[in-house]
C-alpha cells in the first residue's frame, strides 16, 4: 500500500501538482504513525521504528499542517525507541524534535508538550538538572495565557508537567524543594472546580508529598501529608 501511495503521490510531483501530492502524503504519513502505534501495542518495537521512520521520512512533504503532522511522526519515533529500551536515541530524536519545533518561534502547547516529553527521557536516564530545566520551561509554556485561552488541554497538560516535576524531585533527592512544589500544586488542584478532569488530581500530589515527607523522617510532615493522602484536609 504504502509503495503504491508513493506511486501516486511522485505522479503528482511530476505533474507539478503538489497539493494532490501532499494528500497522498498525508495518507501515508497517517497510515505509517498508526502502524506504528498498533505494533507498539504488541511490543513489536523494530517494526514500529520502521514504520515511524517512514512517517517521519514523509512528513516534510506535507503542504498543509506539516508541523503538527511533523510533530505526531517524530513522537512515535520517540516512543518506539523508548519502547524497546534506546534512551540515548529516544533522547536524540526529542531533542530534534524540540529544535524543528523551536525553529518556528512558535511557543505553542506542541512545544510545551515536547519539552515534557524530552524532561521525561532525562529523567528515564537520571540526567536530573536537564530533566529540570526542560519541564520547567514545559510548565512556563503550558501556562502561557494565549495557549491557556487556546486550548482547552493547556490546564490539562500543566497539571502532567506539575507532577512530573515533583517526582523528579522526589527520585533526584531535593526533598525540600520537592516538598514545597507538592504543597504548591496540592492546594493548586485541591482548589481546583474541575479537579476530577486531571490526570493527577490533589490526592496524586499528597501521595508524592507523603513520600518526600518520608524522606525527611519528620513525624509533623508524614502525618500532614498521610492525612491529605488519604482526602482529608
Amino acid at each position: 500500500m504504502k509503495e503504491a501511495r508513493l506511486q501516486v503521490a511522485h505522479a503528482y510531483e511530476t505533474a507539478g501538482d503538489t497539493t494532490a501530492a501532499s494528500k497522498s502524503y498525508v495518507a501515508i504519513v497517517g497510515c505509517a504513525i498508526q502502524e506504528s502505534k498498533k505494533l507498539s501495542e504488541s511490543n513489536g518495537w523494530d517494526k514500529a521504528l520502521a514504520r515511524a521512520r517512514d512517517a517521519e521520512q514523509f512528513a516534510p512533504q506535507i503542504v498543509v499542517s506539516q508541523r503538527l503532522v511533523t510533530d505526531r511522526a517524530m513522537e512515535v519515533v520517540v516512543a518506539a525507541l523508548r519502547g524497546a529500551h534506546n534512551p540515548a536515541d529516544a533522547l536524540h530524536e526529542q531533542r530534534n524534535l524540540v529544535d524543528y519545533l523551536e525553529s518556528s518561534g512558535d511557543r505553542d502547547l506542541l512545544l510545551g508538550k515536547a519539552y515534557a516529553n524530552l524532561g521525561a527521557i532525562y529523567t528515564d536516564t537520571q540526567q536530573w538538572d536537564n530533566a529540570e530545566q526542560a519541564l520547567v520551561l514545559a510548565a512556563e509554556i503550558c501556562g502561557l495565557e494565549e495557549n491557556r485561552q487556546g486550548s482547552a488541554s493547556a490546564d490539562y497538560d500543566r497539571n502532567f508537567v506539575d507532577y512530573q516535576l515533583v517526582s523528579l524531585y522526589l527520585y533526584s533527592g531535593k526533598t525540600d524543594l520537592g516538598l514545597a512544589r507538592a504543597e504548591e500544586y496540592y492546594l493548586k488542584y485541591q482548589g481546583s472546580y474541575n479537579s476530577s478532569a486531571y490526570m493527577y488530581p490533589a490526592e496524586k500530589f499528597a501521595s508524592l508529598g507523603l513520600a518526600l515527607a518520608r524522606q525527611t523522617k519528620q513525624p509533623d510532615a508524614i502525618s500532614l501529608w498521610e492525612r491529605r493522602s488519604r482526602g482529608v484536609s
